[in-house]
């Protein structure tokens, strides 16, 4: 596993752990989320939520996602760690995301966002 692998590894085991801590603010929500970051050579992710319970991050696609995030990695990643400024980086178009706007907010209204 290269040092960029890894990094993204962590960071999702980070995004999970953070929902597993906050199942009781997803209680009941279900949706998957496809992380594209292909274009920076950086493969598609998937994070699910079943009834409430975090599914395990798997590298690879998922059929019908509820919402899919579209960005090279390191810009993805530069977001969630306050490096870029959001707004600038979905105006740019450098993080683009679709699908269920309700599925986000409830995401994010559980700090898992």
């Amino acid at each position: 596993m290269d040092n960029k692998e890894k990094v993204i590894r962590d960071f999702f085991t980070k995004y999970q752990e953070l929902a597993v801590k906050n199942m009781e603010k997803i209680a009941g929500l279900t949706g998957r989320i496809q992380f594209d970051f292909s274009a920076s050579g950086d493969g598609l992710w998937v994070f699910a939520i079943e009834n409430g319970k975090p599914l395990p991050v798997i590298n690879g696609i998922t059929e019908n996602p509820t919402m899919k995030i579209t960005a090279a990695f390191d810009d993805f990643f530069a977001v969630k760690t306050g490096k870029m400024d959001p707004t600038e980086a979905f105006s740019s178009g450098k993080v683009k995301i679709d699908g269920d706007a309700t599925f986000t907010q409830k995401l994010f209204a559980a700090g898992i966002g």
